[in-house]
């Protein structure tokens, strides 16, 4: 499609547009995304990459998985035994059928790791459990373990308000404090339940990729987690904020800052496109029908008036010459002579029998001769040749 002048300029602004957009996202330094996945995947300062590396140091020697699924899928229908499972998120909110699958789990003897900074109903009601939060001011409150073997003399400090949160109600008849806020309210629990225990923590945000890496946090997470029995684990991916499923190459094209831009400019770009190139440059042509073949509907216009004007004989030569041209060039024959070697020629390519053939021609003989003819004679003569198929 050609361009016309006046477009010309449409087309440099938007060259001089993209690029520029290119330019600046591929400049632009991307800013930290700070929004807490605790996902095994992802390496942004809240999210769970460093954790899922260093596992096999505190379970040495034991086999590990992940879980895309609800807990009831992943333990219900089956005897798990000597395996802990550890799940880390903002948030544990675990519907009626995973709740009793976890509690059915530990009770056979296995133990359950849950950090988060809130616990749902139906999990919490059932083992007597609350949760509260600080009002903080400048990240006022430390964190520290009980046990003497893992205190530290000086108290782990995080930052952003990770350590605002904390438990207002345990059972404490059978909750054994592990660790405390500076102002002495337990973060860290363990509560016994059937033969196996639960692991409960308010500090989700201690377990990501920031605070491992920060050299005042980073021996928090292990110490947490040195509880646990050395045995097979399980860690969740599904109890995650926008949890990562099965996804289309769109989906992960819009999960990227960059691609996602680019998405956006190359649909704005088609779309100036459209605008501007779509439309037509010329008047819609119109649809000419070939000339129709009116050379029957004259030799019929022709044959009508002949026959009105009771010129029988003049319009039976008229049709005699028409057919025998019909009959050379449909079948490539010479009539100038009626002979037996045409009447078996024609018969050959006509498929009429040949006594059939030879009558006709006979009867177009007859009338060759005649001076006059009678209007059943031209009527006669008109269907014998309608018969062959030329006439």
């Amino acid at each position: 499609m050609n361009l016309q002048k006046s477009d010309m300029k449409y087309v440099i602004l938007l060259s001089m547009t993209l690029i520029a957009s290119l330019a600046w996202f591929v400049l632009t330094p991307t800013p930290l995304d700070w929004t807490a996945s605790f996902s095994k995947a992802d390496k942004k300062p809240y999210g769970g990459a460093v954790l899922h590396a260093i596992h096999p140091l505190l379970f040495p020697g034991q086999p590990s998985e992940a879980s895309m699924l609800p807990i009831y899928n992943t333990v219900g229908d089956s005897a798990v035994r000597a395996t802990n499972y550890i799940i880390i998120n903002s948030s544990f909110e675990p519907d009626e059928p995973d709740t009793d699958a976890l509690f059915e789990f530990v009770a056979a003897g296995n133990t359950a790791f849950i950090a988060a900074h809130q616990f749902g109903a139906a999990f919490a009601d059932s083992i007597k459990l609350g949760t509260g939060a600080e009002w903080l001011h400048n990240d006022s409150v430390s964190v520290n373990f009980t046990n003497p073997a893992l205190r530290q003399n000086q108290d782990f400090w995080f930052q952003k308000g990770a350590a605002g949160f904390y438990f207002n109600q345990v059972d404490s008849s059978t909750a054994v404090a592990l660790g405390e806020n500076s102002r002495s309210h337990l973060n860290y629990v363990r509560l016994p339940f059937g033969q196996g225990a639960f692991f409960l923590s308010t500090l989700p945000l201690a377990f990501t990729n920031y605070n491992l890496l920060q050299q005042d946090t980073r021996d928090y997470a292990c110490k947490a987690l040195s509880y646990l029995p050395v045995q097979a684990t399980i860690w969740d991916e599904y109890y995650k904020p926008g949890r990562r499923l099965v996804s289309t190459p769109l989906r992960f094209i819009l999960s990227r800052t960059p691609l996602k831009w680019a998405w956006f400019v190359a649909l704005g770009t088609l779309l100036l496109f459209v605008v501007f190139e779509g439309k037509r440059r010329q008047r819609i042509v119109p649809i000419v029908k070939p000339p129709a073949n009116t050379t029957i509907d004259f030799v019929r216009t022709v044959g009508r008036l002949y026959y009105q004007n009771g010129d029988h004989k003049d319009l039976a030569d008229k049709k005699v010459a028409y057919f025998l041209e019909s009959v050379r060039s449909r079948f490539h024959v010479k009539t100038n002579e009626f002979s037996d070697v045409l009447y078996e020629t024609l018969a050959e390519k006509s498929g009429m029998p040949q006594e059939q053939v030879k009558l006709l021609f006979t009867e177009i003989a007859y009338v060759g001769r005649r001076k006059e003819l009678t209007r059943n004679e031209l009527m006669h003569l008109h269907q014998s040749m309608e018969k062959f198929g030329a006439g």
